[in-house]
Protein backbone atom coordinates (compact mmCIF):
# COMPACT_ATOMS: atom_id res chain seq x y z
CA UNK A 1 0.00 0.00 0.00
CA UNK A 2 3.00 2.29 0.03
CA UNK A 3 2.26 3.26 -3.56
CA UNK A 4 5.75 2.27 -4.63
CA UNK A 5 5.04 -1.43 -5.12
CA UNK A 6 7.97 -2.13 -2.82
CA UNK A 7 7.86 -4.69 -0.07
CA UNK A 8 8.81 -2.99 3.21
CA UNK A 9 10.19 -6.32 4.48
CA UNK A 10 12.51 -6.60 1.47
CA UNK A 11 13.62 -2.99 1.92
CA UNK A 12 14.27 -3.66 5.61
CA UNK A 13 16.28 -6.80 4.80
CA UNK A 14 18.37 -4.82 2.30
CA UNK A 15 19.05 -2.17 4.94
CA UNK A 16 20.15 -4.86 7.38
CA UNK A 17 22.46 -6.31 4.75
CA UNK A 18 24.04 -2.89 4.12
CA UNK A 19 24.52 -2.13 7.81
CA UNK A 20 25.67 -5.65 8.59
CA UNK A 21 27.64 -7.91 6.31
CA UNK A 22 28.54 -5.38 3.61
CA UNK A 23 29.79 -2.78 6.08
CA UNK A 24 31.71 -5.48 7.94
CA UNK A 25 33.32 -6.73 4.71
CA UNK A 26 34.33 -3.19 3.74
CA UNK A 27 35.85 -2.65 7.17
CA UNK A 28 37.85 -5.87 6.77
CA UNK A 29 39.03 -4.67 3.35
CA UNK A 30 40.16 -1.39 4.87
CA UNK A 31 41.94 -3.17 7.71
CA UNK A 32 43.75 -5.42 5.22
CA UNK A 33 44.67 -2.44 3.04
CA UNK A 34 46.31 -0.67 5.96
CA UNK A 35 48.70 -3.61 6.30
CA UNK A 36 49.98 -3.35 2.72
CA UNK A 37 53.35 -1.65 2.55
CA UNK A 38 55.05 -0.50 -0.62
CA UNK A 39 58.74 -0.56 0.23
CA UNK A 40 62.01 -1.65 -1.32
CA UNK A 41 61.37 -5.22 -0.17
CA UNK A 42 58.16 -5.42 -2.15
CA UNK A 43 59.11 -3.13 -5.03
CA UNK A 44 62.70 -4.13 -5.61
CA UNK A 45 65.65 -1.78 -5.65
CA UNK A 46 65.09 -0.60 -9.24
CA UNK A 47 61.48 0.32 -8.53
CA UNK A 48 62.15 1.97 -5.17
CA UNK A 49 61.95 5.54 -6.58
CA UNK A 50 58.39 4.77 -7.65
CA UNK A 51 57.48 3.71 -4.12
CA UNK A 52 56.84 7.31 -3.07
CA UNK A 53 54.31 7.77 -5.88
CA UNK A 54 52.66 4.48 -5.03
CA UNK A 55 52.59 5.43 -1.35
CA UNK A 56 50.66 8.60 -2.18
CA UNK A 57 48.20 6.64 -4.31
CA UNK A 58 47.80 3.97 -1.66
CA UNK A 59 47.27 6.61 1.03
CA UNK A 60 44.51 8.21 -1.05
CA UNK A 61 42.90 4.83 -1.70
CA UNK A 62 43.11 3.90 1.98
CA UNK A 63 41.49 7.17 2.98
CA UNK A 64 38.64 6.55 0.55
CA UNK A 65 38.30 2.94 1.71
CA UNK A 66 38.29 4.09 5.33
CA UNK A 67 35.26 6.29 4.67
CA UNK A 68 33.36 3.67 2.69
CA UNK A 69 32.13 1.46 5.59
CA UNK A 70 30.70 4.50 7.38
CA UNK A 71 29.01 5.72 4.20
CA UNK A 72 27.48 2.32 3.45
CA UNK A 73 26.36 1.99 7.07
CA UNK A 74 24.71 5.41 6.90
CA UNK A 75 23.01 4.43 3.63
CA UNK A 76 21.82 1.21 5.24
CA UNK A 77 20.35 3.14 8.14
CA UNK A 78 18.50 5.41 5.71
CA UNK A 79 17.13 2.31 3.95
CA UNK A 80 15.98 0.93 7.32
CA UNK A 81 14.29 4.26 8.08
CA UNK A 82 12.56 4.13 4.70
CA UNK A 83 11.30 0.61 5.39
CA UNK A 84 9.90 1.80 8.73
CA UNK A 85 8.18 4.75 7.06
CA UNK A 86 6.73 2.45 4.39
CA UNK A 87 5.32 0.14 7.05
CA UNK A 88 3.83 3.07 8.96
CA UNK A 89 2.28 4.44 5.77
CA UNK A 90 0.86 1.02 4.89
CA UNK A 91 -0.63 0.60 8.36
CA UNK A 92 -2.11 4.10 8.24
CA UNK A 93 -3.58 3.37 4.80
CA UNK A 94 -5.08 0.10 6.01
CA UNK A 95 -6.62 1.92 8.96
CA UNK A 96 -8.12 4.52 6.64
CA UNK A 97 -9.60 1.84 4.38
CA UNK A 98 -10.98 -0.13 7.31
CA UNK A 99 -12.48 3.06 8.78
CA UNK A 100 -14.14 3.93 5.47
CA UNK A 101 -15.59 0.43 5.07
CA UNK A 102 -17.22 0.46 8.50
Amino acid sequence: MSGMKADPNAVHKHGQQLTGEITEALQKAHDAATEVKVEEESMGVLCAPWAQLFDEEIAAARQMLQQLPKAVDASGNRVLDSAKEMRERDEYGKGQVEGAVR
